[in-house]
């Protein structure tokens, strides 16, 4: 057996608590939720200013996005975010006692998913607390997973390293109050380093 010409790199993943609003977010993709309300999108509460959540709601009645879990719809930025991409996921049923932490990773996956390409991504999903923010980047880096190895024939000749997950960069809108997130962020990042 031959071994290969490079080593593969480690899948370097950063998770951090976002600094300031969600509409501000130095970042290409933004993930806000929504709920379904009567078989429409009614977009969860995220901080935006009005500017941003009119541009947003608007856009999600036109593209009759239903809120559904596991649903998304892709707008290419809004007025008021400074974000190139928002991505709406479905939260389900606009009941917050059932919006549980599976809720949370399953539209932080699917956010990633239909990120397609961004490299720093901001969630600011409806985590009530520390649980659900941590669900959310659970989730997020779950979604982020790319095990690209083989895809592509490599011979002894090639200096190529293995793909790397397009996402690189994950930031978390958490709740006031949510308290020390460090050891729940660290252990999403190893969830998807060996997933």
């Amino acid at each position: 057996m031959t071994s290969l010409p490079f080593e593969l790199s480690a899948y370097d993943l950063e998770l951090t608590v976002a600094s300031g609003t969600a509409a501000e977010a130095d970042t290409d993709a933004l993930v806000l939720g929504a709920w379904a309300v009567g078989g429409k999108a009614q977009l969860a509460d995220a901080g935006l200013p009005s500017e941003a959540t009119e541009s947003i709601t608007k856009a999600l009645t036109s593209l009759k996005a239903t809120g559904k879990i596991d649903s998304t719809t892709v707008l290419a930025g809004a007025a008021g975010t400074s974000a190139g991409l928002v991505v709406v996921a479905g939260l389900g049923s606009a009941d917050a006692e059932e919006l549980t932490a599976d809720r949370l990773r399953r539209a932080a996956g699917a956010g990633v998913h239909a990120s397609g390409g961004a490299t720093s991504i901001t969630f600011a999903l409806p985590a009530a607390d520390a649980e659900g923010a941590v669900a959310v980047a659970e989730g997020a880096a779950l979604g982020a997973y790319a095990d690209t190895r083989y895809k592509s024939k490599v011979t002894e000749t090639d200096e190529v390293e293995a793909d790397a997950p397009e996402v690189r960069r994950i930031a978390v809108v958490a709740p006031e109050g949510a308290g020390e997130l460090e050891a729940g962020f660290a252990r999403a990042a190893v969830l998807g380093r060996h997933m």
